[in-house]
């Protein structure tokens, strides 16, 4: 029998081409590299723990350490493979461009402005992340110092008092122009009072009898 030291099911991966659109390449991508360094890392592990190891278990761990040094290598042949397969593509549509009369470079300048722009991902150092959240303060701090919320204050209360001021400078004025209205007013009612008594005291044709 043969050590399977990739599954078939791996191998199929392993062979089959990258997604066409950007998107979903650059997801696809992003995935593999971190199963190569979730790999890598389980790898040195096992270098750590064969040292301080029993003769008999640290035999088995360089065992193990062993499949995966194989399995990297089917990984990089792999993807050599198929990094050679699409250059080969790239060679075949260059000549065929070229045996048309366009030019290969605008042809993919054009194809490249068709598709459709690639989605941003940020990959985050999970352990960091948390270390910062650990040490974290509990609550918002300060954006201004003492000095500077202190002078904003200030000039708020300032911009305040001249608003006020303004205010009560505009109530007075209207008070002044009242108070003059109802001088014109009283003087008014006051001379028609006096017609009207006169007018009571001298009746109509009056001045025209002749006793």
């Amino acid at each position: 029998s043969t050590l399977e030291i990739v599954s078939s099911a791996e191998l199929e991966s392993l062979s089959k081409e990258l997604p066409r659109n950007p998107s979903e390449r650059r997801t696809k991508l992003i995935e593999k590299l971190q199963q190569e360094k979730k790999e890598s890392a389980m790898l040195e592990e096992l270098k750590q723990k064969a040292k301080s190891a029993d003769p008999e278990m640290a035999e088995e761990i360089e065992r193990e350490v062993s499949v995966f040094v194989l399995k990297a290598a089917a990984r990089g042949a792999s993807k050599s493979r198929s990094n050679l397969d699409e250059e080969i593509q790239l060679l075949n549509y260059a000549v065929e461009t070229k045996a048309k009369g366009k030019d290969p470079a605008d042809e993919a300048r054009k194809l490249r402005e068709s598709m459709p722009p690639l989605e941003s991902y940020r990959i985050m150092d999970t352990k960091k992340y948390q270390q910062d959240q650990v040490f974290k303060p509990s609550h918002n701090l300060p954006t201004y110092t003492v000095e500077e919320w202190g002078e904003i204050e200030l000039a708020r209360m300032r911009k305040q008092m001249k608003i006020n001021a303004e205010k009560e400078k505009l109530k007075a004025e209207e008070s002044d122009e009242d108070s003059d209205n109802d001088a014109v007013s009283d003087k008014k009612t006051m001379k028609e009072r006096a017609w009207a008594d006169w007018t009571d005291d001298n009746n109509k044709g009056s001045g025209n009898t002749i006793r």
